[in-house]
């Protein structure tokens, strides 16, 4: 069983994101993994993007295909940064979940104990909430400033600014206004 990640700076190739592939040689995975990103690259006219095969833990499979800044005429590389888009929450989801069945994950402690550049709000936000979207946080504004920003932050934390002075839409943990999530 081998998980296939990939990133490019196409919408439509991350929703597909996450495709489990059964069996196949390192070699049948290499040919695999070449014929899908023509094929992808093709199909969605992207113009770069990384892939890689993972079997038990195990990086199988690694490849960065064309331009990562197509301005610059730079190419991709297995290093490239490329922007997730929504695919990066079922990827945080799973890691999450793997830590807390770890017992290295408090649910229920406020996001700075694992963050501390996490901007404080009036009421504090627990991890709990914040990976279940429930912890008052805005979504995008309506112009889409945020959702489709080209901005680069140096830091995953310097992202932070982009609700840091924002209060929280509502308190998350008072009852009336979220379901608790179980496990």
């Amino acid at each position: 069983m081998a998980l296939l990640v990939l990133c490019s700076r196409g919408a439509a190739l991350a929703r597909r994101s996450g495709t489990v592939v059964a069996g196949g040689s390192p070699a049948q995975l290499s040919e695999m993994a070449d014929k899908l990103a023509h094929d992808e690259m093709k199909k969605e006219n992207i113009a770069g993007l990384s892939l890689a095969f993972v079997v038990y833990k195990k990086l199988v499979v690694s490849r960065a295909c064309d331009l990562a800044d197509v301005q610059n005429h730079a190419p991709a590389s297995t290093a490239t940064l490329f922007r997730t888009g929504s695919i990066a929450k079922p990827i945080t989801a799973a890691a999450a979940m793997g830590l807390y069945q770890q017992g290295k994950l408090d649910l229920d402690a406020q996001v700075q104990k694992y963050c501390l550049e996490f901007p404080k709000k009036k009421w504090a936000v627990k991890t709990r909430e914040l990976l279940g979207h429930l912890s008052g946080i805005r979504h995008y504004r309506n112009d889409d400033s945020d959702f489709f920003g080209t901005k680069d932050y140096a830091h995953v934390s310097d992202g932070f600014e982009v609700f840091a002075d924002h209060s929280p839409l509502f308190q998350a943990s008072h009852p009336d206004t979220v379901l608790h999530l179980r496990l």
